[in-house]
């Protein structure tokens, strides 16, 4: 069971820098580029592996994502800025084991939220 949790911590961590160079070319584009369309399923991996509360290495690479997602702050952040990714950024910071979880997890909660 280990190597399955490398393996969602590994593809989790790439998924997140695909997303985010996506959203930071076209921001630095300054228009939509079509070629480079994120699936809906990325941002609901995204959200899913927030909720891992067993894995917290794979909660704070998804709060990571969603965090460098919010500073390129294009169409692609609208995804998460809703009322259930702000809930679960929430709970995450409110249930962290650690302060770098909790410090991880509010980050994009305060850019999503301002």
């Amino acid at each position: 069971n280990n190597r399955n949790a490398e393996l969602r911590l590994t593809l989790v961590a790439a998924l997140g820098e695909y997303m985010f160079y996506v959203a930071s070319e076209e921001k630095r584009e300054g228009r939509k580029l079509s070629q480079w369309e994120i699936p809906k399923s990325a941002y609901t991996v995204m959200v899913r592996s927030l909720r891992e509360e067993s894995l917290p290495a794979l909660q704070i690479y998804a709060a990571k994502t969603i965090d460098n997602m919010a500073t390129a702050n294009g169409r692609h952040v609208e995804a998460f800025a809703n009322q259930d990714v702000s809930v679960t950024l929430w709970n995450v910071s409110m249930k962290a084991s650690s302060d770098f979880l909790k410090s991880v997890s509010l980050s994009p909660l305060s850019r999503l939220i301002f």
